[in-house]
């Protein structure tokens, strides 16, 4: 009787795998490797509000020629220029597909022309696609994480769970406040930490947060540098943000929030460890100086890096 018993349960396993895969992990590893999708929401929201679909950025590898099945046939925009214009013209809807490491500084030129307004996205399942529109259809959702990242002074102040402390990095960004989902966090466990920038002048170029989580009182140290909504996994080694939130698309009075997830080694200490942070530009190293903070609440270690707060490792 085991034998027959054991075979009825690797059955009903297998057939619990065969369903996990094909009705989870295979569509979604569709959104990855096709742009089928990206074509049928288009048709489904051009059917709502109709509108010509352009290409915009670079979709051939290595400077060949783009012969995907998907996105071959689709006119391209090519100009800047000409991919904002289309994008601000109330007159027609526009459909643009573009790739997402390329995303930001679209957005970011759309935004300078608009007076801070974002484009609307209608698909960002992808990894390396986006398929972004001019206008909405009624009932049509918008997924722009990026214009999600940003917050107006009021929508700001309007939050309550925010430990508010000041900042000035180098009279371009200040650091206006931070909050933690937990002030503790047992090994092996995340904290999500969320630090609010305000921008106060243009930044010239693409700055990286550099961030160290130190035992109090030790030498032990958890690694937190990462750009800002990077697309893809950090490393100590990343010189170029893949698809991020970069700092030279910023602009001016935007408040920005940085979320990240400070990941604890299941073999890091416990105990009290400060949360220092600052910004540099990876190559050189140069961080943003530090010109002001508020003392009452910020240490400043004279190496233009401040500690902001204190998480507890269970």
């Amino acid at each position: 009787e085991q034998p027959r018993a054991l075979m009825i349960l690797m059955g009903i396993g297998g057939a619990i795998l065969f369903l996990v895969i094909n009705l989870c992990l295979i569509p979604e590893l569709s959104y990855h490797l096709s742009q089928k999708h990206i074509i049928e929401t288009y048709e489904e929201s051009s059917a709502r509000l109709p509108g010509e679909l352009f290409r915009h950025g670079n979709f051939a590898s290595r400077g060949g020629e783009d012969v995907n099945f998907y996105t071959g046939q689709i006119p391209d925009l090519t100009s800047r220029a000409e991919a904002v214009e289309r994008m601000k013209d109330g007159s027609r809807r526009t459909f643009l597909m573009v790739p997402k490491n390329q995303w930001s500084e679209l957005n970011s030129a759309f935004r300078v022309a608009m007076g801070g307004r974002s484009i609307p996205v209608l698909d960002d399942r992808s990894s390396r696609f986006v398929l972004i529109a001019s206008s909405l259809a009624p009932g049509e959702d918008d997924h722009n994480w990026l214009a999600e990242a940003t917050m107006t002074e009021a929508e700001f102040q309007a939050h309550t769970e925010v430990t508010r402390e000041t900042v000035n990095f180098d009279e371009k960004l200040q650091l206006v406040g931070y909050s933690l989902d937990a002030p503790a966090v047992r090994r092996g466990g995340k904290a999500i930490l969320k630090m609010y920038f305000k921008v106060l002048d243009k930044l010239p170029a693409s700055y990286r947060i550099f961030m160290h989580v130190d035992r109090q009182g030790a030498s032990s140290r958890i690694h937190g540098d990462h750009w800002i909504l990077n697309l893809a996994k950090e490393t100590e080694e990343q010189t170029n943000c893949v698809g991020c939130f970069a700092t030279s698309h910023w602009l001016k009075d935007d408040i920005v929030v940085d979320t990240y997830a400070i990941d604890v080694p299941i073999g890091s200490p416990s105990g009290p460890y400060d949360i220092w942070m600052g910004f540099y530009t990876p190559g050189d190293d140069r961080r943003l100086t530090v010109r002001s903070f508020d003392s009452a609440k910020v240490k400043h270690d004279g190496q233009n890096r401040v500690r902001i707060g204190v998480l507890t490792v269970e």
